[in-house]
């Protein structure tokens, strides 16, 4: 009987509404080029293709230090995996595509609408039985895309249920990789099951060693971070023009990985979520067509509206608009950190921010020193409160003219713009080590004005009730 490496992650109730620090975690365990991960509330099982990468991420997990997390080594027989899954997995459909394991495939098919198609998987360690969200997501997308008669590269096919609905939506050819050799295997039986041996190809290799390979559709749904650090790589597969379908994408992660593919030259054509995943379609035009036509994508933005539109920003908190522009893929474990950090953090952070003359950024402190770097619009000015009661101002982007300014940990510290209320101020923020929720502490009026009553009027300002 197969056993296959495995390592159970257990949380503690802490670390169940730890977003940042799920984040950090499935960032990091992708160096170690897990198979497969099963999620639930309080625990993660991740697969590994070999015992030594299972155990170089046990080794990685506990350098973290992070009483949060237990981690545990196991192997798990497959055939104990394959029964839990008769009894937990069922026909789920998804648009027009109904994926059904095996053993209910003939109950699915006539219970399927007349214009559903159903596709059967067995169920494997792997990603790809319909039932995960991203899988859900990328399915959704793909039926959204013009399929019919264009060429598909599948990277990370794992079950290959994705390239599977490729071909039966009509492409004229798939190519599915996958560098695992139990996907591979898996996908192989699927295609096979499924009767499209004839226009899906099935390749072991690392996609990033395929650069040479293209297609006017990519679909890729790995991890966040992958799909961030990769976006180069992916965006080079896609014929001009073309269409990428991502996913495997946090909700929290989702600006980066958008901002990694913009400059990669895709635009973002559709967002779409399921519970706290999101899936990304971009679209991919002829670059000498595109500066023909469409000009407007290279004017500079000139109003706040256009630039939060532009770069997709969100409310920020403390007041503005962000958007996180780079979270590292490394972390530093909490033993490498002042005590005051407590956990681990990735190496560096970065955000892009506005504000709007008629807004504030309200006062508020981290455990890392932070660096403003101004980019566009009217001057901004930073009102700091050391930790002593001193208080100064530094403006950027103003005259004579200063690019950057650093607000020092555990300074108090908020922001405004100068001008009317149309006026806003484009700049960016870097932290280092990370930014991570757990970090940042929003002043309170009534503690700050009784620690600092010297400064009454600025505290009044720049607070909220």
């Amino acid at each position: 009987m197969k056993l296959y490496p495995a390592l159970d992650i257990h949380f503690s109730p802490e670390a169940e509404r730890a977003v940042e620090l799920r984040d950090h975690l499935a960032a990091g365990l992708d160096d170690f080029q897990p198979t497969a991960i099963e999620e639930s509330a309080s625990s993660w099982r991740v697969f590994f293709d070999a015992p030594e990468r299972r155990e170089r991420a046990l080794a990685w997990v506990r350098s973290l230090r992070d009483r949060r997390l237990t981690p545990e080594a196991l192997d798990v027989e497959d055939e104990d995996w394959a029964r839990r899954s008769q009894s937990d997995l069922q026909p789920v459909r998804i648009g027009n595509i109904v994926v059904s394991p095996p053993w209910a495939a003939e109950q699915a098919r006539a219970d399927a609408a007349p214009d559903a198609d159903v596709i059967v998987v067995v169920p494997s360690t792997g990603f790809g039985t319909g039932h995960h969200a991203s899988t859900r997501l990328c399915l959704t997308l793909l039926q959204e895309t013009a399929v019919r008669g264009r060429s598909v590269l599948d990277i990370g096919t794992g079950s290959g249920v994705l390239a599977i609905a490729a071909a039966r939506l009509g492409a004229r050819s798939v190519i599915a990789v996958d560098n695992d050799p139990d996907a591979l295997e898996a996908a192989r039986e699927n295609v096979a099951l499924n009767g499209v041996n004839a226009s899906v190809a099935i390749h072991g290799a690392d996609f990033r060693a395929i650069a040479r390979t293209r297609a006017d559709i990519i679909l890729a749904n790995l991890t966040g971070d992958l799909l961030r650090r990769s976006a180069a790589d992916l965006a080079e597969c896609a014929n001009r023009p073309g269409e990428l379908v991502l996913s495997g994408v946090l909700a929290e992660e989702q600006s980066a990985v958008v901002l990694a593919f913009e400059a990669a030259g895709a635009r973002l054509a559709t967002a779409r979520a399921d519970e706290e995943w999101v899936g990304l379609r971009f679209a991919l035009q002829d670059v000498t067509v595109s500066r023909q036509t469409d000009c407007c994508l290279l004017r500079v933005p000139n109003t706040a509206d256009e630039w939060i539109e532009r770069l997709q920003l969100q409310e920020h908190p403390e007041g503005g608009w962000f958007r996180e522009a780079y979270r590292s893929s490394e972390t530093l474990p909490a033993s490498a950190l002042p005590p005051r950090f407590g956990v681990a953090h990735p190496f560096s952070t970065s955000i892009h921010f506005l504000l709007r003359g008629d807004e504030f950024s309200a006062l508020h402190r981290l455990k890392a020193d932070e660096v403003w770097h101004y980019y566009a619009g009217s001057p901004l000015t930073l009102h700091l409160i050391a930790p002593d009661g001193t208080r100064r101002c530094i403006t950027i982007g103003g005259t004579p003219p200063l690019f950057q300014a650093v607000v020092p940990a555990r300074h108090w510290f908020g922001a405004t713009v100068e001008g009317g209320p149309q006026s806003f101020a484009l700049v960016g923020c870097t932290v280092a080590p990370g930014f991570i929720f757990d970090d940042f502490e929003l002043g309170d009026r009534a503690q700050l004005l009784a620690e600092f009553p010297q400064h009454r009027a600025l505290i009044e300002r720049l607070t909220r009730g």
